[in-house]
């Protein structure tokens, strides 16, 4: 049976040469079988739209859960058709506001964070960053197997991303990329790691990555950024500036972190609750998530 790094590389192949349409309304085909097979996906999607949109129905959540999948195997899609997507073709596909905060970051040479959720196509609109020159380090997950890992690596690389799998040396990885001006780019919704920092999230406490919050606490500029699907087709993006999240003088370090993360999460909050069907987490992120739709 092939390995998944070569149904990549098909993958890699054969997508590029198919209309972008014709593929997004294939993925929401998908969507539906996805989740009748897969019963943890289906439990999972369902306990974190039931957080995000407590009043709606059953009936609603289960049209929901069907377009945010569908919605994340476009992700997919974009992802794989990267490296053949120029940056003009990805321009065309967004909207986007909110640049002139990345050009502060990008103009102070000081380096800086832009903390994000996993929403929209973020793998596509990471790439039209660094394409428009912004110098971008995405810091990712290690997947298996590594060969894996390395390919989508190159994939998001395409053009000018910068790839930092997380790793015993990725902290000071980290730092040396602020000291030369660089943009970190986290994800905060999800905690991976199982060290993350417990927040109030849409009402209920949940665990999210402590390292948003402590670069942001220990006074790295931060901006949130997220991307959206839009009923049309249509995708934007936006970009926020934060008000300072450092440690203050009479903080502990430990209640600094907890204020900057609970100010990242209501950041996140206002975009997901905004557009629900765009944040693609497929994991539970509370921990009472045995709810079925």
């Amino acid at each position: 049976m092939p390995s998944v790094v070569t149904w990549y590389r098909l993958g890699m192949r054969i997508l590029p040469l198919l209309p972008l349409r014709a593929l997004y309304a294939l993925c929401d085909m998908l969507a539906w079988p996805l989740l009748l097979v897969s019963a943890s996906t289906r439990q999972a999607v369902a306990a974190n739209l039931r957080h995000v949109l407590p009043t709606a129905s059953r009936w609603r959540r289960w049209l929901l859960a069907s377009r945010l999948v569908g919605y994340v195997l476009r992700n997919y899609v974009d992802l794989i058709r990267l490296p053949r997507t120029s940056i003009a073709a990805l321009s065309a596909q967004f909207e986007l506001t909110g640049l002139e905060h990345l050009d502060v970051l990008k103009q102070q040479g000081v380096g800086g964070m832009m903390a994000v959720p996993h929403c929209g196509s973020w793998s596509s609109i990471l790439a039209l960053l660094a394409g428009l020159g912004y110098p971008l380090v995405l810091v990712v997950e290690p997947i298996q197997p590594p060969e894996l890992l390395e390919l989508i690596s190159d994939i998001r690389r395409a053009h000018g991303l910068e790839v930092l799998p997380l790793g015993p040396e990725a902290g000071r990885a980290v730092l040396r990329a602020l000291k030369a001006g660089k943009i970190i780019v986290l994800a905060g919704d999800r905690d991976l790691a199982a060290q993350g920092i417990a927040v109030p999230f849409f009402g209920a406490s949940a665990m999210v990555p402590s390292g948003p919050s402590t670069f942001a606490a220990r006074g790295v500029p931060t901006v949130t950024a997220f991307t959206a699907w839009l009923a049309d087709g249509r995708k934007i993006g936006r970009v926020d500036c934060l008000p300072q999240l450092a440690r203050t003088a009479d903080e502990s370090s430990t209640a600094a972190a907890e204020r900057a993360a609970l100010a990242l999460v209501q950041r996140f909050e206002t975009y997901i609750r905004a557009f629900p069907t765009s944040w693609g987490v497929l994991q539970p992120v509370w921990d009472a998530h045995k709810e079925y739709l």
